[in-house]
Order: structure tokens, then sequence, then C-alpha cells
């Protein structure tokens, strides 16, 4: 099992990977801060990830983990105050450790994590089934059955979602960068619209029908793939 180790002091450095390598797991990378810790940790694809609490950085790397990455982490944290701790719960964290850094303590955290790694994984939400999206600076969880389309905005740089029961959000991107993270849930219809296919109910000439009665343009280099898709429906 690879452990990555996010954390400012050498000393509870050493504590954690002599932790480690005694459960016979691998410390993989470690970072100072937040930039690095975010560019190794998608490359490297940890396991489990140790973070320092008080990180520098202006956002904070458990939410981070827990809303984008999937990986469960651990904090270790100096602070017993209960506001701080219960900023970190809202992260979802497998567990917190009081600094300075006791290797038994980190010990056991890290068996019982190896041991119910699985099922952590198995019992967190279908990941299929939501996406986070990031609007006012917050991640927001949005189900995927409740998006329906997304198109480009007059703002450059900006669109807009359309989710069920009327409700539209904006957003801080392009379409196309929408799109191209979203995959899984987005098709291009058009150069200024994005559809999600489970709302698709028929396409007449150049416009396809959603379940909800909206009729969006359908553009000619994207009508072969609409088609394509609904045939696999079928």
């Amino acid at each position: 099992m690879k452990i990555f180790i996010v954390e400012d002091d050498i000393i509870n450095i050493e504590i954690a990977k002599a932790a480690i390598e005694q459960c016979g797991c691998t410390v993989c990378g470690f970072a100072y801060n937040y930039a690095e810790a975010i560019q190794k940790i998608d490359k490297l694809n940890p396991d489990i990830v140790l973070v320092d609490i008080t990180l520098p950085g202006e956002k904070d790397i458990g939410e981070w983990l827990h809303t984008e990455k999937k990986i469960p982490h651990i904090y270790l944290t100096s602070h017993k105050e209960d506001e701080k701790i219960k900023d970190a719960v809202k992260t979802g964290p497998i567990n917190y450790l009081i600094k300075p850094l006791q290797k038994d303590s980190l010990k056991t955290s890290i068996e019982l994590l190896k041991a119910n790694l699985l099922r952590y994984k198995n019992n967190t939400e279908n990941l299929e089934d939501f996406i986070f999206i990031k609007t006012n600076n917050r991640n927001t969880k949005y189900y995927i059955n409740e998006i329906l389309y997304a198109y480009s905005d007059e703002t450059p740089n900006f669109c807009a979602i359309v989710l069920e029961k009327e409700k539209c959000i904006k957003i801080r991107s392009s379409l196309r960068a929408l799109c191209k993270k979203y995959q899984n849930v987005f098709t291009q219809v058009h150069q200024t619209f994005i559809v999600n296919p489970m709302h698709i109910k028929s396409t007449k000439n150049n416009f396809l029908y959603l379940k909800n009665g909206e009729k969006l343009p359908i553009g000619r280099k994207y009508k072969k793939d609409i088609l394509s898709i609904l045939s696999d429906e079928q």
C-alpha cells in the first residue's frame, strides 16, 4: 500500500516514515505545501495521504482529496480546538492524530485502514452517480441524473449548467473544458451546447428533444455521434 505524506515538519515526516514502513507499507512521496502536494499526488495516486491540518495554502488539501481524488486521508494536527476539528471533519478524514506524532498511534490507524480500505472504497457512494462542481469557491455535489445540459455563456470563459426543476448555475469554465473534465456526463451536440445523453428523448432534423420538452440545436459535425448514442441506448 502506497502512502503519501504532506507535512512541513521533518521530525514528524521521519516518525511517519518509520511507522509506515513497520506496517509493511511504502512511502511513495512527500510534500511541504499545497501546490507541491497536488502535483505529486496526481502523478503518484497513493492509497492513503497523511495531511498536516495547518498546511500553508489557499485551499484545504483534505477537501481536495475527499471531493476530487476520493483518496482516504488522515489528519495530523497540533490543534485541539473544537472549531478546527469541526472544519476538518467536513472533509471526511479516516482519522486525525494529535502532534507531536506518536508512532504507535499512527501504526494503529494505518493497520485499521489497511484492513478496511476495500470496504471504505466500496461503501462510498458510487462515483458514477455524481460530480462535484466548483461554484462560489465551494465544491458542490450534483447528481448526474439531475443535470440536463450546459451552454456557453456570453461572458468569456464562463458557461451555464441547466439542472432539473429549471435551476441554472453559472460557472467559471469554458464549455470545452467542462465537457473534457466531465466526459462521462456530457456529449457535445453543438458548438455552444453539451448535453447529458440520459435526458435525450428524440431527434428530428437538426434538433434534439429532451424529456422535459426542451429543444436544442444539433451541429452538423456532431449529428453522427448523437445518432450513434441513441442507437446504443435502444
